[in-house]
């Protein structure tokens, strides 16, 4: 008689849970193995089964395709801090291994584990056509517990997700050390700072980024952040040029990542009317959610021939 192998067990019960919140929010939206890009079967399967842990971009992935951020990011934590004592269980008996250092090669999720997003405030330029034709981001950000001398951003303009409609330039604080467009459309980015942030800094180190778009597709009307946990301030501001200015700006705030056309703000929601077009709003004490502003137009671009 032929012998099956012993199925393999999960990592551990943490490993098991996150992985049958991903099958349930990958099921819900009626997505194959084979939809999640970027990914093999094989490993969906492993991280669905809890025998590998995912990375962060992975988890954000599931997000992005319908399922309650909160939930998600909480089974992940959960898994995340079991992995985390396995592997202090394995240091030497005296307990004096060093975390990994950060290096440019490291894994995405090593590298925004190493550090904290304090603060952050985003300016947003909307052009006469309608497109967010630059953005500027300013990052304050704090070690953990080992030297941080890189940091990841992921971009994206909704609107034209295609190869080139970025240019990336690294501010202050920072250079840029290398992008790469993934299969989804977001600009992968990869910034060295000036001088590494350490754990023991009295003061979070303060970077900036700037972002163009090359593109001439009108923007959807919203921009979005996704916060980490334990973010204290996170603070959108949106410039539009006259005469094409919205007919209304509200701001948004959820744990699930929701398509703008399914965003229905309450009159709390909605920002005064500006004659100037500048909008913004700030979002305090945040704990892996989603927010921003959005709003409508008058009425359809009618181009620049228009009239």
């Amino acid at each position: 008689m032929k012998k099956h192998a012993p199925r393999r067990a999960p990592i551990s019960p943490a490993h098991a849970e996150l992985g049958r919140e991903l099958r349930r929010v990958r099921e819900a939206a009626a997505r194959t193995m084979r939809d999640i890009g970027g990914y093999s079967s094989g490993h969906i399967s492993n991280v669905e089964n809890g025998h590998v842990m995912p990375s962060m971009e992975l988890v954000e992935t599931y997000a992005r395709i319908g399922g309650d951020r909160v939930r998600i990011i909480g089974a992940y934590e959960a898994a995340r801090r079991t992995t985390s004592t396995r592997r202090k269980d394995r240091q030497n008996p005296m307990g004096l291994t060093d975390p990994e250092p950060i290096t440019a090669e490291s894994p995405p999720d090593l590298i925004r584990g190493s550090y904290r997003v304090e603060d952050s405030e985003a300016y947003y330029f909307v052009d006469q056509k309608r497109i967010i034709r630059e953005q500027d981001v300013i990052y304050k950000i704090r070690a953990k517990d080992r030297d941080v001398p890189y940091f990841i951003s992921r971009r994206i303009y909704y609107s034209d997700p295609t190869l080139n409609a970025l240019s990336i330039t690294a501010g202050v604080g920072c250079q840029l050390a290398r992008t790469a467009h993934d299969l989804t459309g977001e600009e992968y980015i990869l910034l060295e700072l000036d001088a590494p942030a350490r754990p023991q800094d009295t003061a979070p180190q303060t970077i900036s980024l700037n972002v163009k778009v090359n593109s001439d597709v009108p923007s959807v009307p919203m921009v979005r952040y996704s916060s980490g946990p334990e973010t204290a301030r996170r603070a959108v501001r949106v410039k539009f040029s006259s005469p094409e200015l919205p007919s209304r700006v509200w701001w948004f705030r959820s744990s699930r990542l929701s398509p703008w056309a399914e965003i229905d703000p309450g009159p709390d929601q909605l920002l005064a009317r500006s004659p100037s077009g500048l909008y913004f709003w700030d979002f305090f004490d945040l704990e892996n959610e989603y927010v921003g502003l959005a709003w409508n137009w008058d009425g359809p671009y009618l181009g620049d021939d228009a009239g």
